[in-house]
């Protein structure tokens, strides 16, 4: 009997046990510093312990609801406080419905639709580059909504089959590019502020800047992560033509209606696609308009109540009351049961209170994180501090999960920003400076502990030790120039915000 429960216990196994013994016994274990009190120390337990067992790869939705519950049972929450700031939060209702309406865009094929139309546009044919680049932007317009495994069978096939139409054979050097530059534009999963991972992780930003009266704007996060991906698409396309000298005329002859991934998807969008995209376009035009608009306009306490929040349920109530050949448009219970990602909801309840808990002054903990970073960071300039973050970020997260990395910087990195704002008048947009930091964080295919998409890319036999550590790297600093220069140009658009 012992023998075969020791052959049980795995690797993770063990992992957990630390965590847990860490985020209940490292309060009691550990004598408060720097200022940190016994509920501090407790606290930062549960941070450590968190950051352990998610680095670890030990089930999150265990290692979340864990850490919810020792905010309980060491006494800094009571469990209708904590409950109201995890289930009757705004980022959790965000990731059930917005979710939901993501995944009937999905279901729909509108994306599939959409990519055909793009890369079969006549503004392509004959135009080598032009065609290569439509495809980088169709893949990310397609990874908003449709990630992991269907995306990269969709895309890689694809580029598979253009490439063999094209005459490339399986050791030119064009194909690791291409799909690396497929990888890459799979990035889009990451555009919408309040969808899956990124609600979580905009819930965490607000949690840090929130004491320090700042709140992080989600439509400078969109701004971000459109000029820096898509301006990357344009770049990457004019480096592999330009700087690498690949060959792409063979993509000048290529007919991509002959191609076979396409020949199964529809040429026009249908009844339902239309419905998708009708209704993604409403909520995002609401919730510009709402934020554009002053709240002083005539009616505005009424039309402009449901925020970014609720209103996602308008287009899934109706279409669920509208009924097309005796069924209803949607189905809000069944779009709903699969939006809600416990997963991300358990993160969502657990990264908040944490983020509180680092800011929360009366802890200790966020001035000893004060006293300690700022003498290193805080006398630097914003052009220094900026290419330290996302050079750092972006080198660290090829070994580190990109989650769990921003998770553990956004505490030290949020504080310092504010605290520079405040004492010293530095011209810096917090929005800018977590959104960069965010955006480096998910730039990661050199090992599969930094991203778990990047199995998809180094199981291709096109990608090479050799390429990975040469042409792939050459592919990461222009990557983080650019971003450097986009976090620069809209940190001073946008200060303060």
């Amino acid at each position: 009997m012992s023998t075969q429960a020791s052959k049980g216990i795995n690797r993770k196994d063990i992992y957990t046990i630390i965590g847990v013994l860490i985020i209940y016994l490292f309060g009691y274990i550990c004598p408060p510093f720097g200022g940190i009190t016994p509920l501090g120390m407790k606290m930062m337990g549960v941070l450590i312990g968190l950051i352990f067992m998610t680095c670890a790869g030990c089930n999150i939705i265990c290692s979340s609801l864990l850490a919810l519950m020792a905010f309980v049972i060491h006494g800094y929450y009571t469990p209708a406080e904590l409950l109201a700031g995890w289930m009757g939060s705004t980022t959790t209702f965000q990731i059930i419905f917005c979710g939901a309406l993501c995944i009937f865009m999905r279901e729909s094929g509108a994306m599939d639709v959409l990519a055909k139309k793009m890369m079969t546009s006549r503004i392509c044919k004959g135009r080598p580059a032009v065609l290569l680049l439509m495809i980088l932007i169709a893949a990310f317009c397609v990874s908003i909504f449709v990630a992991g495994a269907p995306f990269f069978l969709l895309f890689f096939g694809l580029m598979d089959s253009i490439l063999s139409i094209a005459g490339y054979d399986e050791k030119d050097p064009v194909r690791p590019l291409l799909l690396l530059g497929i990888y890459v534009g799979a990035y889009g999963a990451f555009l919408l502020p309040w969808k899956g991972a990124m609600a979580v992780t905009v819930a965490m930003f607000n949690s840090v800047l929130e004491p320090f009266g700042f709140a992080f704007n989600d439509w400078i996060y969109l701004v971000v992560e459109l000029v820096t991906f898509l301006g990357f698409d344009v770049i990457y396309v004019l480096v592999l033509k330009y700087i690498l000298k690949v060959d792409l005329s063979k993509l000048a002859s290529v007919d991509l209606t002959t191609v076979e991934t396409f020949q199964k998807i529809p040429d026009k969008f249908d009844f339902f696609m239309k419905v998708g995209l009708g209704s993604l376009v409403f909520c995002f035009v609401y919730i510009f308009v709402v934020n554009l608009l002053p709240k002083t306009l005539p009616g505005y306490a009424v039309w402009g109540s449901l925020g970014i929040s609720m209103i996602w349920l308008v287009p899934l109530v109706l279409f669920s009351l509208v009924r097309k050949d005796g069924k209803p448009i949607m189905n809000v219970g069944k779009l709903a049961q699969e939006g809600s990602l416990w997963m991300m909801i358990a993160l969502v309840g657990s990264l908040t209170m944490l983020g509180k808990i680092t800011t929360d002054a009366e802890l200790g903990i966020r001035g000893w994180m004060v006293s300690v970073f700022t003498p290193l960071f805080g006398n630097m300039n914003i052009w220094v501090l900026m290419a330290l973050i996302a050079a750092f970020t972006l080198i660290v997260t090829q070994v580190v999960n990109g989650q769990v990395l921003t998770m553990g910087l956004t505490p030290v990195v949020g504080p310092i920003v504010c605290t520079m704002i405040a004492e010293q008048g530095a011209t810096i947009s917090p929005s800018v400076v977590l959104t960069v930091l965010s955006s480096c964080a998910v730039v990661a295919w050199m090992t599969v502990s930094g991203s778990v998409n990047a199995a998809y890319l180094l199981n291709r036999k096109e990608i090479t030790q050799k390429f990975l550590f040469s042409k792939s790297i050459i592919v990461m600093g222009i990557f983080l120039v650019w971003q450097y220069i986009v976090a620069m140009v809209l940190n001073f658009a946008f200060p303060g915000l």
